[in-house]
């Protein structure tokens, strides 16, 4: 037992300095090849991966126990559903500060946040809830309502604002990627990426700051 845990508190220490994923930290230390043992939290399987959206897609079906030949969907798979590579960008000019940000986009429907995987979904059969608002507090309710349920929840929050990047404070309000919430506790919202497993949130920045931001932050 006490070397199980020296291992672990191994990883967590090259993950904090490395910035790798458990499994990959995992692997290094270990000195194996294989995949790393599975890793939860509250019930939900932690396992990373190397595209959000098509991550997030294949780990929350394996969580409801979608199958696809009797095997769990892979990422692989999942990004193909999802219509597979593409690549784009889009240069904004704002006057308000003579700005101008090149925003560039890879996979398919990269320029709208939600497509590729609700129509990943489509194409699998599979029914999902959608919610959208500009208002903090249905936000919170639907998604309150949806982890209680014990019903992860893929949600597309503002980086800077949720604060797990440290990103300076020019890319406030530029928007994010997928990320799946799956339990809050202690004030926290536990939610896991493609790049990072695990990235416990306080709560109060999944909020909008304000009627302005609503939209921009999640």
């Amino acid at each position: 037992m006490t070397s199980r845990k020296q291992l672990k508190a191994r990883v967590r220490a090259r993950m904090a300095r490395t910035g790798e994923s458990y499994s990959t930290a995992y692997r290094h230390v270990a000195g194996g090849t294989g995949p790393a043992a599975p890793v939860e939290h509250g019930g939900y399987r932690l396992t990373g991966g190397t595209f959000p959206v098509s991550a997030a897609l294949a780990h929350v079906l394996a969580h409801h126990g979608v199958r696809a030949g009797g095997a769990e969907l892979t990422e692989p798979l999942a990004f193909g559903v999802t219509g597979g590579p593409g690549a784009g960008y889009i240069l904004w000019e704002f006057a308000h500060d003579d700005s101008r940000p090149v925003v560039l986009g890879f996979g398919a429907q990269w320029q709208y946040f939600d497509r590729a995987l609700l129509a990943g979904l489509d194409r699998l059969g599979v029914p999902a809830a959608v919610h959208r608002t500009g208002g903090a507090v249905g936000a919170a309710r639907v998604l309150g309502e949806a982890l209680a349920a014990g019903r992860p929840a893929v949600v597309w929050p503002d980086r800077y604002v949720a604060g797990y990047r440290h990103l300076p404070a020019a890319l406030d309000g530029r928007g994010g990627h997928a990320v799946i919430v799956h339990g809050v506790a202690g004030g926290a919202i536990s939610s896991t990426t493609a790049a990072s497993p695990r990235s416990p949130c306080p709560s109060r920045t999944w909020t909008p700051r304000g009627p302005a931001s609503g939209r921009t932050r999640t």
